[in-house]
């Protein structure tokens, strides 16, 4: 409990100076390494870490709660946070002499991709590897990370009829060459570049399948992995959403109007949006963590994750982010010409919206999955 504590002062703390970074987060699209600096000494992307290679093994929800906080000042840090989770989550599926070697060093950062746009041709002892991968988030700061390949096996008689095998392969930093293509619209600081890689040899023990048996059974790598993941980042959106409303707040407090019209503080529907707005999050907010208390205790007693939980969770999740787009589009248009500007966290707020709802994690499909896994359907997706 000590260092969740910990974790949310860190995150409640760091909130100014993630502000004083936001224009050279934005320019540079990168986290700057002062700002990564402070991550890897307070541990924070560590939190989803197994103790064994000193992790954390932090309580889900208080990971909510430290990626809700860390998006209101500067949703890319919050992303970057989230996306060390699922690479950390990884570590179930290798042996402790591996997991050792990527996550042992507290300093490490990691990124990922699970994206199947490479090659892994198999050879003596490993595969050679050779792909691009795009959308790696993180990837100028990551020590090591897993990309994921189709198999290729030069042997007839391994043929898959059902199509190439896929599996994830563990590359560190000086084995991967970073392409400049992240020029977009929202989430500028993430550095969510594409890599290349050329014929590298990874040897048998870096590849993994998340879809297999995991090595490590322990309480906390019970914990469902896309699910969690799911969690987490509808709390990214809510932390957005909180911003843009504490924001929209402020210019209805301040603006001085420049024409004969009520100032926004004297219209009924700027005050129903406030009232309105602030319930929505509330309620979404207390849905995620609703439905990620069942499933938090039922992985740490070695019980069932049933479908009807799971979907639970798809729903919430996929409802939040859509809701949160909703919401900070009516709060920057009720805004007016304030909320144009760069300097207005309501600006911000539009832009990184968009890009964190384009996630497949964020997609309203999820919600037919919920649908189906709720009257007993068989559930058509992989990551549910």
């Amino acid at each position: 409990m000590a260092r969740e504590a910990e974790m949310l002062e860190f995150a409640e703390q760091i909130k100014p100076f993630l502000r004083e970074h936001r224009k050279q987060t934005e320019a540079e699209r990168r986290i700057p390494q002062v700002i990564a600096d402070k991550l890897i000494a307070s541990g924070v992307c560590r939190m989803a870490l197994t103790r064994d290679v000193g992790g954390f093994e932090t309580d889900p929800v208080v990971i909510c709660q430290v990626i809700e906080a860390l998006a209101w000042a500067e949703a890319s840090v919050a992303w970057t946070v989230w996306n060390n989770a699922l690479p950390s989550y990884f570590a179930r599926f290798l042996a402790p002499d591996t997991r050792q070697q990527i996550y042992g060093d507290p300093n490490t950062l990691l990124a990922s991709s699970t994206r199947s746009s490479g090659k892994a041709v198999v050879t003596d002892g490993g595969y050679t590897v050779s792909g691009r991968w795009s959308l790696v988030s993180g990837c100028q700061l990551a020590e090591w990370l897993p990309v994921m390949c189709d198999i290729v096996d030069n042997d007839p008689a391994q043929a898959n009829s059902d199509g190439p095998e896929t599996r994830l392969l563990w590359v560190r930093k000086q084995d991967f060459q970073i392409l400049d293509t992240w020029h977009v619209l929202g989430l500028r600081g993430t550095g969510s570049h594409d890599i290349t890689i050329d014929n590298l040899f990874v040897p048998e023990a870096r590849c993994f399948s998340w879809t297999g048996v995991a090595v490590d059974d322990s309480a906390y790598s019970r914990l469902p992995i896309f699910t969690t993941m799911a969690a987490w980042c509808g709390c990214l959106c809510l932390g957005v959403a909180q911003a843009a409303h504490d924001a929209f707040r402020e210019i209805v407090e301040t603006k001085v109007q420049a024409d004969p019209t009520p100032a926004l503080k004297m219209r009924d529907e700027v005050l129903t949006t406030i009232a309105s707005t602030e319930y929505q999050i509330e309620s979404l907010r207390a849905s995620i963590h609703a439905a990620l208390v069942p499933i938090r205790d039922a992985s740490f007693a070695g019980d069932e994750i049933t479908p009807q939980m799971r979907a639970r969770m798809w729903r919430a999740t996929s409802t939040t982010a859509q809701q949160s787009k909703a919401v900070i589009h009516v709060l920057h248009t009720q805004a007016g010409t304030p909320a144009l500007y760069e300097s207005s966290p309501l600006e911000r707020a539009q832009r990184d919206i968009l890009a964190i709802t384009q996630h497949i994690i964020m997609q309203p499909l999820h919600l037919a999955n919920a649908g189906r896994a709720t009257i007993g359907l068989p559930v058509q997706s992989p990551i549910f």
